[in-house]
């Protein structure tokens, strides 16, 4: 039996599907990221990162409990524990790897930035949505491409490369992507959203998505993308408060002590010593005791 710590995302559809697909038993666990769920010491055990998906198989390696985040590292996990969705043969293997990492690196990322901007950032970022979108479409044409030349993205089989991009083809407008402009992701999606697992996959907690199909309030927003990120987790203890106060000013004593051990290290070149010494130590001390300094420890080597 696996639990599963999931939110109707396109990360956690990834895992919805994969699951439905495998057929592996499992329990579901809901964590309302807008509500800060995500930041409960008990998730964060699970996943120290506080993202969702996580999973914990009870019947892990060793048959022991097996907790495990990033949802491409799940995929893996399942795709191995079921033999299903992750070819076995080196080059098949490698392919799909290749197309999930690119998913992972790739269109995770700069979808997720596109929508943020697009959608959720309170002010307008010309150069931000500009940046994303263009980007985003980049991508469809490498993904277009690819899936005018094979069936899926890793090449004729369906593999967990389509099983974690396709959640992040769903509602493209939302990213400002007109797929008519890339007929074959248009093609590779619909054919995969006929799968019953699919479409099981994405009903999954669906209820509790439409009851969020609104606007972000001030507070959802501010623990999405506020200063609650990390003061929530700071509370949980997988994190530290950033630190805001300036760097403390080299003290002259310091200095000096620094210019000595380049002069130790670093030879005779007087005028290499007085640059390496640093701006404070030639604030106080004059070049006439620089150079004293360097004529009586200069010769001096490492022991």
């Amino acid at each position: 039996m696996i639990d599963l710590y999931t939110w109707p995302t396109p990360n956690g559809r990834k895992v919805h599907i994969m699951l439905e697909e495998t057929g592996l038993p499992y329990t579901v666990h809901a964590v309302d990221t807008r509500a800060g769920e995500q930041f409960k010491p008990e998730f964060l055990k699970i996943s120290p990162n506080n993202k969702i998906p996580a999973i914990i198989d009870r019947n892990g390696p060793g048959d022991k409990p097996f907790a495990l985040f990033e949802s491409g590292a799940i995929l893996i996990y399942l795709a191995e524990k079921s033999g299903k969705y992750l070819p076995y043969e080196p080059a098949g293997k490698y392919t799909t790897l290749q197309w999930l990492m690119f998913q992972m690196s790739g269109v995770g990322p700069m979808f997720g930035q596109a929508g943020h901007f697009r959608s959720y950032a309170k002010e307008t970022y010309q150069y931000s949505i500009d940046r994303y979108t263009n980007e985003v479409n980049r991508l469809h044409k490498v993904m277009n491409e690819q899936l005018g030349k094979t069936a899926y993205l890793a090449g004729n089989k369906y593999t967990i490369a389509d099983i974690a991009t396709w959640p992040w083809i769903i509602n493209p407008e939302r990213r400002g992507v007109d797929m008519a402009l890339y007929p074959h992701v248009q093609r590779w999606f619909e054919e995969i959203l006929a799968r019953p697992a699919v479409q099981r996959g994405l009903a999954l907690l669906d209820d509790k998505r439409k009851a969020h199909d609104r606007e972000l309030t001030e507070t959802e927003r501010d623990i999405l993308f506020g200063t609650s990120q990390r003061m929530q987790v700071a509370k949980g203890k997988a994190a530290y408060p950033s630190r805001s106060f300036p760097r403390r000013r080299e003290s002259i004593t310091q200095s000096h002590m620094r210019f000595r051990m380049h002069s130790r290290f670093r030879g005779n070149d007087g005028i290499d010593l007085v640059r390496e010494a640093g701006a404070p130590l030639l604030q106080h001390v004059t070049r006439h005791r620089l150079l004293n300094q360097f004529v009586r420890i200069g010769g001096q080597q490492k022991p």
